[in-house]
Order: C-alpha cells, then structure tokens, then sequence
C-alpha cells in the first residue's frame, strides 16, 4: 500500500497496529472504479532505499506528489467491494430483501417511473 501524506490518520493507524499487531482494513481502488479491501497486519514500512526510491519518482511523475511510505501488509482477508460485486452477493445472501420498485416492476432491476412509485400516503 503506497501512503502518500505522511501525516494522515491512515498512516498514524498503520504506525499504531505495526506497534502493537494490531489488524488493519484498507480499501484500494483502482481502474475502472475497481474496489478491494484489504484486511490483515502490516508487517513493514519501507521508508527508504532502491525499492522506495523507484516508487517515489515513478508517483512523482505519475501524481505529481510526495511518497510517505510504503506499506507492505500480510493479508489475512481480501474482500472485493465493487459496487456491482457487493450487489449481487447480496442479491444472493438475502434474496427475499427487496425494496418496493423492484416488487413493482415485477422483479426486474429497472426503476419505476417517479409517478408509478409507491407512495407514503
């Protein structure tokens, strides 16, 4: 995991758990809106050297920002969170929790028009 901001919460949390073994949750996001949560102990923080060094100018160019560290984390869970992802999963966990639109259309994804929804009153 590459921090960038040296004095962010994320980085004082991973400071934290690396001191004491505690477990972290970080989330990732990539291309194409991609999500991945990460969660598990770090277990280095690479601050300098060849490694850091190759990162720091390739963010540099890329972002035009500072490296703070480098994060390397032993993952004890790795969660997909990409929006389409968590909905069908779910979608499959809890099949008979549907809200009222989706009853209505008769149980396709569309959303019903504002006038055909069902109202408070």
């Amino acid at each position: 995991y590459f921090e960038l901001i040296e004095t962010s919460r994320t980085n004082r949390n991973l400071v934290y758990s690396l001191w004491f073994g505690r477990k972290v949750a970080v989330t990732v996001v990539g291309a194409g809106g991609r999500s991945v949560q990460i969660k598990g102990r770090p277990v280095r923080a690479i601050i300098y050297g060849r490694e850091f060094r190759a990162h720091y100018v390739e963010i540099k160019k890329k972002l035009g920002a500072d490296l703070s560290a480098i994060w390397l984390i032993e993952p004890s869970e790795v969660r997909e969170e990409t929006l389409a992802v968590r909905r069908a999963a779910e979608s499959a966990g809890h099949p008979l929790l549907r809200h009222l639109d989706f009853l209505l259309k008769g149980g396709t994804d569309e959303r019903p028009a504002d006038d055909e929804r069902v109202s408070g009153a």
